[in-house]
């Protein structure tokens, strides 16, 4: 790394002291588009954000992430690898021919919605549990909804019809719901494993900026013992 990465790092971490995950993402995103208004960036749909953390962290970090993740069968904890590619080349990198608004013909019903931003994000977070976080999301994400011409409110559209929304929602900014293919080493469960770009990328951070400064001080004190000696 070279002065520049260390000073961009050291201030995300400063900044996200006891930060949630989605104003972790927009100071990420802040500090990857320093250009940009604040306010234009938490307009941008959720997958796009994460496509650009994504970019920055490979930048930094390199292509390959690895993690561990616990099986649910058997409690071993398996080491999980992808590389950045193969998340991004999914992805459009301007967002370009990407509608601001879709539309979902399903059970009879049509629902047209938008992606969510890390707006919403911040308003889902702030509710009281996750069943209210997801009805928060979905509310403001669906535009409207009818079925045979009638148009339906968001509470009263069947769980199948939100999880539709949920799962094109998905399909159209895979970089915002990564699912890992897992395979216990231990028993040979496979599962899927979610990861969080977010969340990880942070994590990373940390170990550095706590290595960067156990290193610092380590400096500190050997200088001090020079003097002493001196």
């Amino acid at each position: 790394m070279h002065d520049l990465t260390d000073a961009w790092l050291l201030d995300i971490w400063e900044q996200g002291q006891s930060r949630g995950l989605a104003e972790l993402g927009l100071i990420m995103l802040a500090g990857a588009c320093p250009d940009a208004k604040l306010q234009d960036l938490a307009a941008i749909p959720a997958g796009r954000r994460d496509a650009i953390i994504f970019r920055r962290r490979e930048r930094i970090f390199g292509p390959r992430i690895a993690g561990l993740s616990t099986c649910p069968a058997c409690g071993t904890e398996n080491e999980l690898t992808f590389e950045t590619s193969d998340i991004l080349s999914a992805v459009d990198p301007q967002g370009e021919g990407r509608p601001g608004l879709m539309t979902l013909a399903h059970m009879g019903y049509d629902v047209k919605f938008r992606l969510p931003s890390t707006y919403d994000l911040l308003a889902a977070a702030s509710q009281p549990s996750l069943e209210r976080a997801y009805l928060a999301l979905t509310d403001r994400g669906i535009i409207n909804a009818f079925c045979r011409d009638k148009e339906i409110a968001v509470p009263d559209l069947p769980e199948k019809v939100i999880d539709a929304v949920a799962e094109m929602m998905a399909e159209q900014y895979p970089a915002a719901d990564v699912q890992m293919k897992a395979l216990c080493s231990s028993c040979g469960r496979q599962w899927h494993q979610s990861f969080d770009i977010i969340w990880f990328f942070w994590k990373e951070i940390e170990s550095w900026a706590h290595r960067t400064l156990r290193d610092v001080n380590d400096l500190a004190a050997a200088f001090a013992d020079f003097r002493r000696a001196a």
